[in-house]
This record gives structure tokens, C-alpha cells and sequence, in this order.
């Protein structure tokens, strides 16, 4: 009678050597080729069978950053975002349904900005739902229309003060134009 309706990985998987019967995974993401790779593939398998995966993007180094390895600049959240996007768009999940992804960064991420617009054209980054991990401190200074400060995630440095109440402004202008970001 549908009084009750497992969620899709159950209903697909369920007695099948697949066993996957979870439906939400949260996979690391080390700021590394090596483990933005290893992520990706996790996330393939995990999708392989059904299973959605999120990501925090928040330890990702700022676009632009110095690679002290290659002498190189990274390519920053919003690339690696687009980089899974594409890996979750080769798989089906279970055979049956697309790969589902979240991702989410925390408002005190360099490229926040960007990534508060990275879904204003739909496209690529299609198979994600985005949202920005808030605190207290940050409700408050947008209630006061402080100013709050962007930390680089792997120095813990100061990079930059801005409007809090400008950021929420542009979290409300996505989240009204197309259901994104979220808040978290």
C-alpha cells in the first residue's frame, strides 16, 4: 500500500550482490591530485551502485594558490567541483538513475563568492546540489553588517574582510533565482 518506500540504492540493490542499501556517502577530499583522484574514483564506485556522495570543499586550497611541487597554481574548489561533476556524469547510478552529488563550503573559504555563483548557469555542475556551511558568527555579523574575515584553509591566514551582509545578499539572490545555494 506504499504506507512505507525505502529510498532508490534499497530498492535497487536489495538482494543483489550489489548490497549496497545506503543511499548518502560523505567522501573525504584531501587538498591533493592524489586525493582529489582518489575521492573521484571512490565516488564512481559508490555511485556505480546507487549511492549519492558529498564532498566539503572547504580544505581545498584557494584558485590561484602557489604549488610549491610543480611550481604550478591550483586550480581551486570550484574546478575540483566541475572535475567530480564530470566523473559523476559517466555514471549511472545502479544502472537505473544519474549520479547525485553535494557539495559544500564553508563561508569563510577564500572563493566563496565563486562558489556561491558557480551554479548560476546551468550546465556544468548540473549534477549537484551546493551549500554554504554558516555558523553563528557569521549569522551575527550579517545581523550587524559586520565585517568577517576568508581564511586560507591550509595556512590559517587572513586573506581578506568583507561585508557579511553581502555575501547572505548573494546566498539569497542564488537561492531565489534557482534554489541554490543552500545554507547548512
Amino acid at each position: 500500500e506504499l504506507y512505507f518506500l525505502p529510498n532508490s540504492p534499497t530498492l535497487m540493490n536489495a538482494g543483489t550482490p550489489a548490497g549496497t542499501l545506503s543511499g548518502c556517502f560523505v567522501l573525504p577530499l584531501e587538498d591533493s591530485m592524489q586525493g582529489i583522484m582518489k575521492t573521484a574514483t571512490d565516488a564512481a564506485m559508490v555511485q556505480k551502485y546507487g549511492g549519492g556522495t558529498g564532498f566539503a570543499l572547504s580544505k581545498i586550497r584557494p584558485k590561484g594558490d602557489p604549488i610549491n611541487t610543480t611550481q604550478g597554481k591550483a586550480c581551486g574548489p570550484i574546478e575540483v567541483l566541475k572535475t567530480l561533476s564530470r566523473i559523476s556524469s559517466m555514471i549511472t547510478q545502479g544502472g537505473k538513475r544519474d549520479g547525485a552529488n553535494m557539495a559544500v563550503m564553508s563561508v569563510y573559504h577564500p572563493d566563496i563568492r565563486d562558489f556561491i555563483k558557480c551554479k548560476t548557469y546551468e550546465g556544468d555542475i548540473h549534477n549537484f546540489n551546493i551549500s554554504v556551511g554558516v555558523d553563528s558568527n557569521f549569522m551575527k555579523a550579517v545581523v550587524n553588517h559586520a565585517e568577517y574575515p576568508l581564511v586560507h584553509p591550509t595556512t590559517d591566514k587572513i586573506v581578506e574582510w568583507v561585508k557579511a551582509s553581502d555575501i547572505f545578499d548573494m546566498i539569497i539572490e542564488g537561492a531565489w533565482k534557482n534554489g541554490e545555494p543552500g545554507l547548512v
